[in-house]
């Protein structure tokens, strides 16, 4: 039903959200169009940085989390996923319209992401 390249597709969506702190990935957000066989992915949605969303007392979190790496997607696709979440990273760290308190966390989870290159190399 799903080709290896939709897989595959999906493995690079995944990796991507746990680089960028995606900590609300969940069947609900992905999904395939129907009248099509073999199954294609529709677009991407709800892809954000959710480990810094507001808790229920309205306040987030003011440091950077550890990105936690599964075996379960290839390494070659962190590898791959790894250089596009080091840029979304950067790009938030220099975007004045991002308060300067997240911008400093955008330039650590950069700096982590990038010193993951030997750990993911191991996975390929």
């Amino acid at each position: 039903m799903v080709e290896a390249t939709t897989l595959r597709q999906v493995q690079r969506i995944w990796a991507f959200g746990r680089l960028i702190g995606n900590s609300d990935m969940h069947a609900g957000n992905l999904s395939f169009f129907l009248s099509d066989r073999p199954l294609e992915l529709t677009p991407v949605y709800d892809m954000l940085p959710m480990a810094w969303a507001p808790g229920s007392s309205g306040n987030m979190r003011e440091d950077g989390i550890e990105i936690n790496i599964d075996a379960e997607v290839p390494g070659e696709v962190w590898l791959e996923m790894q250089p596009w979440a080091q840029r979304y990273w950067r790009e938030l760290s220099f975007n004045s319209k991002v308060s300067e308190p997240f911008r400093q966390i955008a330039a650590g989870m950069a700096e982590q992401v990038g010193q993951l290159s030997e750990r993911l190399k191991r996975l390929a």
